[in-house]
């Protein structure tokens, strides 16, 4: 049972703040099954596709805080919900921090939504309040954030 591989790339977790975009590999059938039995036997992903890899993107296992920075620099606070935009930015939700990160291409982390360590809600120009973020996703120009509450929605992404 193979998976179909839409866009190019296929997003692997070993925790919120380990990601990693590897690139899809051929060698399946043109249905995107694998052919020929589950790939070469030399480490090849099942089907003959390239081999999935994980590394770190953002902020360091076992070093939870709230610091917006580059890469393993950035700290996160029980991080949950992952979204990504058209440009390759990601979101996510860091729950323990009451606020949404935005995670460039390059590994740049920056606060978009809330006040770390703020609780509440407060609804108006950002950065407002959030308590407990645990979802994020986005549509077009706009970030859809699930609360404890209900769901949020900040439109017109910076």
């Amino acid at each position: 049972m193979g998976q179909k591989c839409t866009s190019g790339y296929r997003l692997f977790l070993l925790s919120i703040l380990s990601i990693a975009l590897t690139a899809c590999g051929g060698g399946g059938g043109s249905d995107g099954t694998p052919s020929g039995g589950g790939g070469s036997g030399s480490g090849d992903a099942p089907g003959g596709g390239a081999s999935a890899s994980l590394a770190p993107f953002a902020g360091t296992m076992g070093g939870s805080g709230n610091v917006d920075g580059v890469g393993a620099a950035a700290r996160f606070n029980f991080p949950e919900g992952v979204a990504t935009d058209s440009a390759g930015n990601v979101y996510v939700a860091d729950s323990n921090n009451h606020i949404i990160r935005k995670i460039t291409p390059a590994g740049a982390v920056s606060t978009l939504v809330g006040v770390a360590g703020q609780v509440g809600f407060g609804p108006g120009a950002l950065p407002g309040l959030l308590s407990f973020p645990s979802g994020v996703a986005v549509s077009g120009t706009s970030l859809y954030i699930t609360l404890r509450i209900g769901v949020a929605v900040v439109q017109n992404l910076p």
